[in-house]
């Protein structure tokens, strides 16, 4: 090689913009662009490690992988693939514009957060703490995450001071975060369209027994403890009216609604097939339960959504600040007798479709990420300053 040529390529390096993750969240810009074939045009390369391929993986990572990487007004190109295993190569992350982190909450991962934000600024990414849940206040019936996460309290909250942002999905869980990071944006949580909208809003027609749904994981109780719990309604009524009405678990299902009388179970599936399953039931009513705390006044609406999305009526739970709290004054209850009044008036099909119809508008423009992968676009072009 030339010496003219070699001081030529020398001196294109030196004057190369480096993003600089280490200024403030106002002052970052994109670095990656490549020349595409409309000319140059800044392409976000996003890694994300996942903690779990469960649900938490499905509308926190996989979902706003796929929706960015299929975004197609070649404004801003997205390249976004997510692992589970950490890579520890510098030269893995060259190129790379963001990096999400979901839940890191380990000693080990400490060591990694650090790791990650000392090259953060050569290979010139931004270093994402994702975080959907309160993890420093599981309540004790969430019992394994409740051992989990106390034990490593420290760390999460290392991790959350190592990371230059945070994402999460709703204000109050925003505001808890700022107590240890002052970045924090919200992502909401949708629905992935191809997999629930399959009945096209048709809700079921059941005019025989009332066939009532609760879908959740074992997260919602707890065999081990005597807290209350989120199901804790549900145990009454259910005991009240097993023979009655058709009570399904789908999931899980507590011991006390073992000992209580009749019900069906239904185990619980991968992410792909949940939505079919759910589906498939030909239930009436989907029941969204939780109790008063903190921990839940953090959770998104994605009950109220994935009930919408499979055809049901949906009765919410209600307390100050709980995510299913709806402006439109659909049902809801905060109490036994509450709710047994409520599911005589949903044994009526023409009350249940208007229901149905009243979820419906109150979601339908939050609804699947399909309809609004516009929003998760402009979230990351004004994070990154993208013109």
């Amino acid at each position: 090689m030339s010496n003219k040529r070699a001081l030529k390529r020398k001196k294109k390096k030196k004057n190369r913009k480096v993003f600089n993750p280490q200024s403030q969240i106002k002052n970052m810009k994109v670095s990656n662009q490549k020349d595409l074939t409309a000319g140059k045009i800044p392409m976000v390369n996003i890694i994300a490690y996942a903690a779990d391929l469960y649900g938490c993986y499905l509308y926190r990572i996989l979902n706003f992988q796929n929706a960015l990487n299929e975004y197609n007004k070649r404004d801003v190109v997205f390249n976004f693939f997510s692992l589970n295993r950490i890579v520890r190569d510098e030269n893995f992350y060259k190129n790379t514009t963001v990096v999400i982190f979901q839940r890191p909450s380990t000693p080990q991962h400490v060591e990694m957060m650090k790791w990650l934000r000392n090259i953060s600024q050569k290979c010139g990414f931004l270093l994402v703490f994702e975080i959907d849940d309160l993890l420093f206040e599981i309540p004790k019936y969430n019992y394994f995450a409740n051992k989990y996460y106390s034990s490593q309290l420290e760390s999460v909250k290392t991790n959350l001071q190592l990371a230059h942002m945070c994402t999460t999905t709703t204000k109050y869980l925003q505001g808890r975060v700022k107590e240890y990071n002052k970045n924090v944006g919200i992502l909401e949580n949708y629905l992935p369209g191809y997999m629930w909208n399959m009945n096209g809003h048709r809700i079921h027609r059941n005019n025989g027994k009332l066939k009532i749904v609760w879908s959740g994981s074992a997260t919602h109780f707890s065999n081990r403890t005597e807290e209350r719990d989120d199901l804790e309604v549900l145990y009454e009524v259910h005991s009240k009216t097993c023979n009655k009405y058709q009570w399904i678990f789908q999931g899980s299902v507590p011991e006390k609604i073992k000992n209580a009388g009749s019900y069906k179970f239904i185990p619980w599936v991968q992410n792909h097939q949940h939505p079919r399953v759910l589906q498939n039931l030909d239930a009436d009513v989907g029941i969204g339960s939780l109790v008063e705390n903190n921990f839940n006044r953090a959770k998104s609406n994605i009950k109220r959504k994935e009930y919408v999305g499979a055809g049901l009526a949906g009765l919410f739970s209600t307390f100050p600040g709980c995510p299913y709290e709806d402006a439109n004054g659909t049902y809801d209850w905060d109490n036994s007798n509450d709710l047994l009044l409520e599911l005589e008036k949903l044994e009526d099909p023409s009350e249940r479709q208007s229901l149905y119809d009243k979820e419906l508008e109150s979601l339908k423009n939050n609804l699947y990420i399909e309809d609004n992968v516009d929003k998760v676009v402009d979230f990351w072009r004004k994070t990154l300053r993208i013109p």
